[in-house]
């Protein structure tokens, strides 16, 4: 058999298997009337979680220095699992010190767990828990500030999303699937007079 032939007929035997591969005999695939039945289990699942847990934030000025503690209200004590509270802030007013965690009810940090962005103006907090944390009150962060500048100032909580896809999120597991239980935030969640 000549080279050309044996690499031809290698390489179709490839795309075929490969092809073949996927595929599952029909009696194993789910029916479409399995599928929308258990879509619908899904959708009342995810809307039976109710959202209502607030992030806050508490200010305590000392000078020219600010410092923020962030907590979540988390009124029905549900088990929370994660939470993400970036905050954006004006860089030309206030300049971002430390991120401090120590006193936090989460003992692990998330992706961007604790700095600062202050080209950007934010603060990136992520926090986890491998037991979920159920108080009702429930302590995330402590940021400190140096006021740079007079007149008034704000910090909020940025970038808000119904889902799982924002930055401001509480999260919780029900039935080993995750859910953000974050009320919309109050804008301006602080506001920094001078």
């Amino acid at each position: 058999m000549k080279p050309i032939r044996i690499i031809t007929a290698t390489v179709l035997l490839l795309i075929v298997t490969t092809v073949l591969g996927g595929c599952t005999p029909r009696s194993s695939a789910p029916s479409s009337s399995q599928s929308q039945a258990e879509l619908n289990a899904l959708l009342e699942k995810a809307l039976a979680v109710k959202k209502e847990a607030e992030l806050t934030l508490k200010g305590n000025r000392n000078g020219d220095q600010l410092t923020v503690d962030v907590y979540i209200n988390n009124p029905t004590q549900k088990g929370i699992t994660s939470v993400q509270s970036w905050l954006s802030f004006d860089p030309k007013k206030l300049e971002g010190q430390a991120i401090e965690t120590a006193d936090s009810d989460f003992e692990l940090l998330a992706p961007y767990g604790a700095e600062f962005d202050t080209e950007a103006g934010l603060v990136r907090i992520g926090r986890s828990s491998a037991v979920p944390v159920t108080k009702s009150m429930i302590k995330v962060a402590t940021v400190r500030f140096t006021i740079q500048d007079t007149g008034t100032t704000a910090i909020d909580f940025y970038d808000y999303r119904d889902d799982l896809k924002g930055h401001s999120s509480v999260d919780t597991i029900v039935e080993n699937v995750p859910y953000n239980i974050l009320l919309t935030p109050k804008s301006p969640a602080l506001v920094i007079e001078n």
